[in-house]
């Protein structure tokens, strides 16, 4: 198997990784980057009481079901048990953010003599000492 075909391989494993994590959220996805961030304001201005108020609150506020949300917190697989662990769960949900595209401007770096190199603050060199 050549490079090729195991990243193809790796990428349909995530793939189905990841369609299968979104099958058994507890509700719409597009919900717990709210929660993150209200829970984490919440912690912000007090301490975690190392259950799930905040959560329990959110959920209260948007109609979601509480129970179902902590069940799914608490199962093995996940394993988060109080309002600051659910902040943890954070990173799973990184695919819902677009990622960003990096452009970096490609400088002239074409050959140039020295009596008219010009700085990037916009001074000109035009006379250097020889070595």
């Amino acid at each position: 198997m050549d490079k090729k075909e195991r990243l193809k391989l790796l990428d349909d494993i995530q793939e189905k990784e990841l369609q299968e994590f979104r099958a058994n959220l507890p509700f719409d996805e597009k919900y717990f980057p709210k929660l993150f961030d209200f829970v984490d304001q919440k912690i912000s201005n007090s301490n975690c009481t190392n259950d799930y108020k905040f959560t329990e609150i959110f959920c209260k506020k948007n109609k979601l079901d509480f129970e179902k949300l902590t069940n799914w917190l608490k199962n093995d697989d996940n394993g988060y048990y109080c309002d600051c662990e659910v902040l943890n769960l954070e990173d799973a949900f990184q695919y819902l953010a677009p990622k960003k595209k990096i452009i970096i401007k490609e400088k002239d770096w074409s050959i140039r003599k020295l009596s008219s190199l010009q700085t990037d603050f916009g001074f000109h060199i035009t006379k250097t000492e020889t070595p």
